[in-house]
């Protein structure tokens, strides 16, 4: 089958495009991720430790 230059070079043009998408969604991914994260501290005033300390105050000391 032949294809004309400007159809191929059109092709590999979006072949590239599609790579570089590709490439880019582990970063998307994490990103989404650090914003979920960085909403979760927030709401909690940056501590995370409620669930340590009522562990603590259960068992009578430290962990």
């Amino acid at each position: 089958m032949w294809i004309s230059k400007k159809k191929w070079e059109s092709m590999e043009k979006r072949m590239a495009d599609i790579e570089k998408q590709v490439q880019q969604q582990p970063l998307e991914i994490f990103s989404i991720l650090c914003g979920h994260w960085h909403k979760q501290m927030t709401k909690s005033d940056g501590t995370n430790h409620s669930s340590f300390q009522s562990h603590e105050n259960q068992s009578g000391g430290e962990v």
